[in-house]
């Protein structure tokens, strides 16, 4: 009886703790990044619906029901109070340390080739920005003909069904650059950027459109505002476009004479260099004038033609017996 007691006096007395929580208490916070996100904002929105839906229908029997009112009038006003995420915005970000990430690897793969996929598979169909802007070469006939025979062109003959299916798809690729998915932003400034080099007359129709409503910073990402504002340019700086547009002719008019077109296509050429006074023939004049624009457009646009220029000489070689 003794070994029994001295057993259990020598006993661990176990107790309960309570432990904190390493959550946060905002974990469960409406709009949080991660999987979920929308199925969570919908039935958020359902629920709000359906709780002003019931506090009307409240109203109204309280209106008619005197004991009701009394009731109501003692109870406590709640109110709804908007919480801030302590969430990382990298939570869903791929290739984190942790469980899954082997599977959520291989899910980013697949996810890049569907994707890889179901572009090619608009294109093909005359979906996307790169297909309408296909499409208008198309009808400008860039098949048959050079960059610099577009640019030392006056005019451009066109029947009124191609003008219209011109005007049509310049629209077109002006409401992709409005679109929500910045991947498809992207491709649609590029392609307005390049079309206005490559040929003044889509510059024309583009500039004929409502520039300000399709072209307008409507999201607050540095790079996106940066290309839709090289594109608006491109389209609207009609100096800019004077400028290339002598260079591919061979020449920069009265600001600094003759200028050789191989000098800018020439490899070792350095495009940032070309605010320097030595870079070309007359460069205090050339200098003078770039300066006189916005230069840091100025030299992403010649940076780009020079790229144009380039691609065009390889693919003809007989180019100086054409301009």
């Amino acid at each position: 009886m003794h070994g029994d007691d001295t057993t259990y006096e020598d006993s661990v007395h176990l107790a309960r703790s309570e432990t904190i929580s390493t959550v946060s208490t905002n974990a469960t916070a409406p709009n949080l990044p991660g999987p979920g996100r929308n199925v969570g904002r919908l039935t958020a929105y359902l629920g709000t619906r359906l709780e002003q839906s019931m506090t009307l229908r409240f109203g109204r029997r309280s209106s008619l029901n005197p004991e009701v009112i009394s009731s109501q009038d003692s109870t406590i006003q709640l109110g709804r109070i908007e919480s801030n995420a302590s969430v990382s915005t990298t939570a869903t970000a791929p290739n984190l340390p942790g469980a899954g990430r082997t599977v959520g690897l291989l899910l980013d793969n697949l996810g890049a080739h569907m994707e890889s996929f179901v572009n090619e598979l608009a294109l093909r169909q005359g979906i996307g920005p790169q297909a309408v802007a296909r499409e208008i070469r198309r009808l400008l006939g860039h098949e048959r003909t050079t960059i610099f025979q577009r640019h030392a062109e006056a005019s451009l003959q066109l029947n009124e069904k191609e003008e219209r299916a011109l005007k049509k798809r310049c629209k077109r690729l002006l409401k992709y650059a409005r679109n929500t998915v910045s991947t498809t932003q992207y491709e649609a400034l590029d392609e307005i950027i390049s079309l206005t080099i490559e040929d003044p007359h889509t510059r024309v129709l583009l500039a004929k459109q409502d520039l300000s409503h399709y072209l307008a910073h409507k999201y607050n990402e540095p790079y996106l505002k940066l290309m839709t504002s090289r594109a608006l340019d491109s389209v609207e700086n009609e100096r800019v476009h004077n400028l290339w547009s002598g260079v591919l002719q061979g020449r920069l008019s009265r600001y600094t004479g003759e200028i050789m077109l191989q000098n800018i296509t020439e490899s070792g050429f350095d495009v940032d260099g070309i605010m320097k006074a030595d870079t070309m023939h007359r460069g205090h004049d050339l200098a003078r004038f770039l300066r006189s624009l916005e230069e840091d457009n100025m030299v992403a646009y010649l940076r780009a033609l020079k790229t144009t220029l380039s691609l065009a000489i390889q693919t003809r070689p007989s180019w100086q017996h054409d301009i």
